[in-house]
């Protein structure tokens, strides 16, 4: 397994609000042969809608967002009717929200509501400070947005931003459907090397294959790289405590042993066209099979 470094350039969305989140710059590139169909899932809410209305204005894609409680809902709706109204309302709600939108080229019709939780399965549940939100499997909510688009079930970009630590159940529950969007951004409740639950899950999404390009604060940006660990060795061995570690020390021996000016790694950017826009990143990858490519 070749290591891959990380090379890619990034940028600030909403670099002048309150609410400014890291991204790969020139983006538009990374998917502009998917264009409007192009896959953009927003969960939750951050403090103003902008980061979510630049990176779907700058894409040219429909934006389709999960309101998570009633003020969400409310805040969100509000965006909408901006959009379509090209104006502010005369008396807006949510001004720190929705202040903005009525500057962005986004068509009303590719403004998009999502009523369910993306979660490991359909239900509901009660979310402190939240009433019960309404869940489906990871897999049909991708599937249900792309129905509509006239694409296979993937998530080609998801935001994560969500209240009561529900992040790493979205996140695990991505996994577990094996879908792979080749843009994750997220806004961790706890610092990764801070909080077990949290480290054990960001430990699990690197090591399925994405790798951390930037971070403002506790909004990480990662990037679909496909190099997953886990597929490295044998999870049945019963000679060694962690079959993992025992392939990565066989590794680092290859290493030391291999011929001076031998190639060790590839460059992020130069993985870009391919897990990004061609989509045969992830080996299931087919119209039929949940992956971050067309």
């Amino acid at each position: 397994m070749q290591t891959i470094t990380n090379t890619l350039p990034t940028a600030t969305l909403a670099e002048k609000s309150a609410d400014p989140w890291p991204i790969i710059d020139n983006i538009w590139s990374i998917f502009a042969r998917k264009g409007n169909k192009t896959v953009f899932l927003s969960v939750g809410a951050s403090p103003t809608a902008l980061p979510d209305l630049e990176l779907a204005e700058t894409l040219g894609c429909p934006l389709h967002v999960v309101p998570i409680g009633a003020d969400q809902v409310a805040a969100w709706t509000e965006v909408g009717a901006t959009l379509k109204a090209r104006a502010c309302p005369a008396e807006p709600a949510w001004p720190a929200f929705s202040g903005g939108a009525e500057e962005k080229w986004i068509l009303p019709k590719n403004f998009r509501v999502v009523p369910t939780l993306p979660w490991w399965s359909t239900g509901t549940m009660d979310v402190s400070g939240v009433a019960a939100v309404t869940t489906a499997a990871c897999i049909d909510v991708a599937a249900n947005i792309c129905g509509t688009i006239g694409v296979g079930p993937r998530i080609d970009i998801l935001k994560v931003d969500v209240p009561a630590e529900l992040e790493r159940g979205v996140i695990m529950s991505m996994l577990e459907h094996n879908l792979r969007p080749a843009v994750l951004m997220v806004k961790w409740s706890h610092m990764p090397d801070e909080h077990v639950p949290t480290t054990i899950t960001a430990g699990h999404l690197q090591n399925c294959g994405y790798m951390l390009v930037k971070t403002i604060g506790n909004k990480f940006l990662y990037f679909f790289v496909d190099q997953d660990v886990y597929m490295s060795c044998s999870w049945e061995e019963t000679d060694v405590a962690n079959p993992l570690l025992k392939h990565l020390i066989s590794m680092v021996q290859k290493s030391k042993a291999k011929p001076e000016g031998a190639p060790s790694h590839v460059s992020a950017a130069n993985q870009t066209e391919t897990v990004a826009s061609g989509g045969e990143a992830v080996p299931q990858s087919s119209d039929a099979a949940p992956t971050g490519g067309a």
